[in-house]
């Protein structure tokens, strides 16, 4: 297994994150700091991420790290690796070196309430995955990939903060041991900045690329190696047939050879065109054909003026993988009020999911509430047979938000106390208090998903790439004995 180093020293990282700020128009950002802290704390996280599923990193570093559920999210993924005894492996670099502010490829928001402050940004990434069983690597696969990160923290000011639960204000220090107003179990620590949410993305110009990549390096490079060689060794025996008569074994080669360069000239005149489609008329027709992950949102946005769509779209994410990576449909009752028992048991074999789409189909407005119904694209990695292969799920979704919750400006610590005893409560374990024993329903504290109706199929992207090639030397062969013959 590779070893995981640190990408930079803290010095490096600093002048790094100085040096891409810089790049950034003052003017277009009220939220300076929040954006130094989305520099800072996503390649930090990127780094803690590797360390974390290798077993470096405990889950009291997480619980630092990460918001309350994100980091359950977390948790239940690298359980599901351990008891497969898998281990994976996620690096990601930088993609491009344009930071230009506000483009498709690079983008941070930032936003503020009279409580909270709340960042994302959007950077194209290369992405490496590998999956080790017993430090032996069974799956490998890179791709190029838009890295979505947000962070949540608590809004400070002249030392004065206040509580996420109650909005009781007070200085951060009489908050020790949580809320002296309502109870709530937290931490000082939990006014930091922390990661709330990270996903990756695919549009349709990161899948050209990926296709493109692919094609140079399973068929256009060495083929164009392979017809190099072919062409140097007939022109070498082209040249001593001139001046030497060939020995009859060799001679049948030359023709051969001479059989194969005809061949290839078809397959070239195919492949020109392929080239031609990929390098120009896509990238340049790149606005038209862009798949942004999110399409609909006006659904969304309609509903609510504190509706946020990078905050949902991670929302849904979290709780999507939640349900493909525990092990019994119990443990998702608190956030779905439908049945799962027919999913549950058919992603056993689920080891990793990615939300790629997510499109909003309709909101409506209800007399306690709030409905959006979704269509949402998993991207799944299965391990059956010892091996790692992909598939795609459609899901349909309908969520449920009720009003004065979901509509209020965005919790920092996202924290969901027990409105019994106040201590934070994993929403993994149903919807009982592990600690005071009380029932609590979900809807007080977030989205729920109402209906939910999955279908998978098997990712057919590689098979088509290799049906791709092997259709290109059927056809130039194809037409270079017709032309033969026919003379």
């Amino acid at each position: 297994m590779d070893e995981i180093k640190e990408p930079t020293s803290e010095k490096e990282n600093a002048s790094l994150s100085t040096n891409e700020e810089n790049r950034i128009p003052l003017s277009e950002t009220p939220h300076y700091k929040m954006l130094g802290y989305l520099m800072r704390m996503s390649k930090r996280f990127f780094h803690f991420q590797r360390e974390y599923y290798n077993n470096g990193k405990s889950d009291l570093d997480l619980a630092q790290m990460t918001t309350q559920f994100f980091g359950q999210s977390m948790q239940v993924r690298k359980k599901r690796l351990d008891s497969l005894g898998l281990t994976m492996d996620l690096e990601l670099k930088d993609a491009t070196d344009d930071l230009k502010y506000g483009s498709e490829y690079y983008n941070m928001e930032s936003k503020e309430d009279t409580q909270n402050e709340y960042g994302i940004r959007n950077r194209l990434m290369y992405v490496h995955r590998r999956f080790y069983k017993k430090k032996k690597c069974i799956y490998k696969q890179k791709s190029t990939e838009m890295s979505v990160i947000s962070i949540l923290k608590s809004k400070v000011k002249d030392g004065v903060a206040s509580c996420p639960n109650c909005g009781y204000s007070a200085t951060v220090s009489s908050f020790i041991e949580g809320c002296a107003a309502c109870g709530t179990k937290f931490t000082v620590h939990d006014f930091e900045p922390k990661i709330s949410g990270f996903s990756l993305q695919k549009n349709m110009q990161t899948k050209l690329k990926d296709v493109f990549d692919s094609s140079l390096r399973i068929f256009m490079i060495p083929g164009f190696c392979i017809a190099g060689i072919l062409i140097i060794l007939y022109c070498l025996l082209s040249l001593i047939d001139l001046f030497f008569e060939l020995p009859i074994w060799l001679f049948s080669f030359w023709d051969f050879l001479g059989i194969i360069w005809a061949a290839g000239y078809y397959a070239l005149l195919f492949s020109i065109p392929t080239l031609f489609l990929l390098s120009c008329i896509l990238p340049k027709a790149k606005q038209r054909l862009y798949n942004h992950p999110i399409t609909g949102q006006e659904h969304g946005t309609k509903l609510f003026s504190n509706f946020s769509v990078p905050d949902f779209y991670q929302n849904v994410e979290a709780k999507l993988c939640n349900i493909h990576l525990i092990d019994d449909a119990k443990k998702a009752s608190a956030f779905t009020k439908c049945s799962l028992t027919q999913f549950i048991p058919a992603y056993k074999d689920v080891v990793d999911c990615d939300l790629i789409n997510l499109h909003f189909i309709d909101g409506n407005k209800a007399k306690e509430g709030y409905y959006l119904e979704c269509d949402a694209m998993l991207h799944l990695f299965c391990y059956s047979g010892r091996h790692i292969h992909t598939e795609y799920e459609q899901i349909k979704l309908l969520m449920y938000g009720k009003k004065n919750v979901v509509d209020q400006p965005i919790t920092a610590m996202r924290m969901y106390p027990c409105p019994t005893c106040g201590n934070s409560l994993n929403v993994l374990e149903g919807t009982e208090c592990m600690y005071c024993g009380n029932t609590y329903d979900f809807t007080n504290f977030d989205w729920v998903i109402e209906t939910y109706e999955g279908k998978r199929r098997k990712d057919y992207s590689t098979l088509l790439i290799w049906g791709y090639i092997l259709v290109a030397f059927l056809v130039s062969f194809l037409l270079h004995f017709i032309k033969y013959f026919s003379l």
